[in-house]
């Protein structure tokens, strides 16, 4: 992983000046989760690991952090297709929490799958509730 928003100005430091493109979104929120999961674990977790999870049918989560499996979307409004993922590593492996850091608005459940919009999610994390 590398500063997206360094790499976006090498590229073309005018683009800095007008909204992130719609295909740059998804990459650049995951970046910043992946940072802040990184930096609070070297700070309060080093014991955890944090890892990545794909199946060879190509079903991933973004991030495993311990028992807490997390994936990122851009999507403001998150639909079953977005908890494929989720829902195949729960149902091979023992996991204390299933999330979901989006761009939704406001906090719900979709059975045992949290969605967290990206600001309460930060929050959670660095609050120590995310990671226990």
């Amino acid at each position: 992983f590398f500063d997206r928003g360094v790499v976006r100005a090498l590229c073309n430091p005018a683009s800095l000046e007008s909204p992130l493109p719609a295909a740059e979104v998804g990459p650049a929120l995951e970046h910043l989760v992946f940072q802040e999961l990184h930096a609070y674990q070297q700070y309060f977790a080093r014991d955890v690991p944090l890892a990545f999870w794909r199946t060879y049918g190509k079903q991933e989560v973004n991030f495993v952090f311990g028992d807490v499996a997390i994936e990122v979307k851009a999507s403001a409004s998150i639909a079953n297709r977005h908890l494929k993922g989720l829902r195949a590593l729960a149902s091979d492996y023992p996991l204390r929490r299933q999330i979901v850091v989006c761009r939704e608005p406001v906090w719900r459940r979709v059975g045992d799958i949290e969605i967290h919009p990206v600001r309460d999610f930060l929050t959670s994390l660095w609050a120590h509730d995310i990671v226990k």
